[in-house]
This record gives C-alpha cells, sequence and structure tokens, in this order.
C-alpha cells in the first residue's frame, strides 16, 4: 500500500472523518476514566510537556 501521507486512515488509506477520529477518541477517554478533552488539546499538551522539560534541564 502507497504511504497517503496521512497520520489516522482507513485500512484502504482514505483519510479518517474528523467526527469518526473525535468519537474514537472519546470512547477511548471514557474507558481510560479521563476526563474528555478535544483531540486537539493533546498538540497543546504536548507542546506545554516539551517546554517545560527543556527549561527545566537547563
Amino acid at each position: 500500500m502507497e504511504d497517503s501521507g496521512y497520520v489516522f486512515t482507513n485500512p484502504d488509506g482514505a483519510p479518517i472523518e474528523g467526527a469518526t477520529l473525535t468519537r474514537h477518541f472519546n470512547t477511548l477517554l471514557r474507558q481510560a476514566g479521563l476526563r474528555r478533552i478535544r483531540f486537539h488539546d493533546l498538540r497543546h499538551s504536548e507542546a506545554t510537556s516539551s517546554w517545560s522539560k527543556e527549561w527545566n534541564a537547563s
């Protein structure tokens, strides 16, 4: 199968619809007992975590 360049795809390589990704993400959060956040919030959480680690390493 050729690389589509997408991170999240269906088995055929087509991109997953945003609503489908959100639904699956929310299901995983609920099953893990975690509070609900937007998928996009992960990007901000990682950026903050990375920045904090760099700052503390100095």
